[in-house]
């Protein structure tokens, strides 16, 4: 899983930080390993649905619990935990003052940490948070956050009334907490996905913050290795609903003879290329040899173009559909050989 993202109003930062931040943190230490040990598919949830936990056993643990104590002591009234389906392990409880939800998340990897997440009239969303890490992670311009990770619970409880205090209007907290956390999710999800997914500057961000030297050979191989994952889970996420429109019996001989792969509008020209071959699109010598004739920033459509037109009449894939969801991509069919 990739970071967690500060979800409520800009909580979604703190968890697809700290999902991102730990996965690339053991992706560089254990290299090619690490597909062995972690399913890569599931390292960033396109959705998350927060489910209500009736017996939230780890906030009776010394850390939660100390944290739990500095809230309500700052005025912040406990309302309901949750377990997130999509990353299991994690989990969030909410406390309210309002105008301000805190999030207080249990990671198994990086502990506890706290979102206080509030809204101005003006639609800017503002949160103070201490999570691990964070501060490189690509964000809606609506979106403000001071990350503190030296401060307390307690602390940036004050922070936060300096902040609240400086004359601005805020608009009152959502009642449905997990309402307003899943859209959220959603938004930021959405955002990072019209933009290609994860840009190169926002990956070296967050290699910096897990405080590892690393070769560039190895840097770049984790990036590929980090952009190839999107794919397949872009690739997984379109077919589904693709596949919906369709009859069973459309299904099925649309499989009997051929296989169904996609080319997003947005991506790593190298890691697409990876990603045809893991598709037996290309052949994994021709990957390679490609890697220079595709430049970072290309226009991929172009590029797939071109590819596609350079093989025999009789092997080129065929375009099925355009797509949207979970991002602009375009959908082709390709004979077996």
């Amino acid at each position: 899983m990739l970071f967690f993202m500060q979800v409520l109003g800009g909580v979604v930062l703190a968890i697809i930080i700290l999902v991102l931040g730990f996965f690339l943190y053991l992706k560089i230490k254990l290299g090619k390993g690490f597909s062995a040990l972690f399913n890569e598919a599931d390292a960033v949830p396109l959705v998350v649905q927060l489910n209500e936990d009736f017996a939230p056993d780890w906030l009776k643990s010394k850390a939660p619990l100390a944290i739990s104590a500095e809230l309500e002591a700052a005025g912040y009234a406990p309302h309901k935990a949750y377990t997130i389906p999509q990353m299991p392990g994690v989990s969030v409880a909410s406390f309210l003052k309002d105008p301000v939800w805190v999030a207080l998340y249990d990671h198994p990897m990086a502990g506890n940490w706290v979102d206080f997440v509030f809204q101005s009239h003006n639609g800017s969303e503002f949160t103070v948070t201490n999570s691990p890490m964070g501060g490189a992670t690509e964000r809606r311009p609506e979106c403000k956050d001071l990350h503190c990770p030296e401060l307390s619970a307690g602390e940036l409880a004050a922070r936060t009334n300096e902040l609240l205090s400086n004359g601005q209007d805020y608009t009152a907290a959502p009642e449905d907490f997990r309402e307003h956390f899943e859209s959220a999710y959603a938004k930021d999800m959405q955002y990072r996905l019209r933009h290609g997914g994860m840009s190169r500057e926002e990956f070296l961000g967050h290699v910096a913050e897990t405080g590892e030297k690393v070769k560039d050979a190895a840097l770049e191989e984790a990036f590929v290795e980090t952009k190839l994952q999107e794919l397949n889970q872009w690739h997984d996420a379109s077919l589904q609903v693709f596949y919906k429109t369709l009859s069973e019996n459309e299904a099925e001989t649309l499989l009997d003879s051929s296989y169904l792969f996609i080319v997003p509008r947005l991506t790593y020209s190298e890691a697409l290329l990876q990603y045809l071959a893991d598709q037996d699109f290309i052949d994994q010598e021709d990957a390679e040899k490609m890697k220079g004739h595709f430049p970072e920033g290309c226009d991929i459509y172009a590029m797939f173009d071109r590819l596609n037109e350079s093989r025999s009449r009789e092997l080129r894939a065929t375009l099925l559909a355009e797509a949207t969801f979970p991002l602009d991509h375009k959908i082709y069919k390709a004979s077996y050989d």
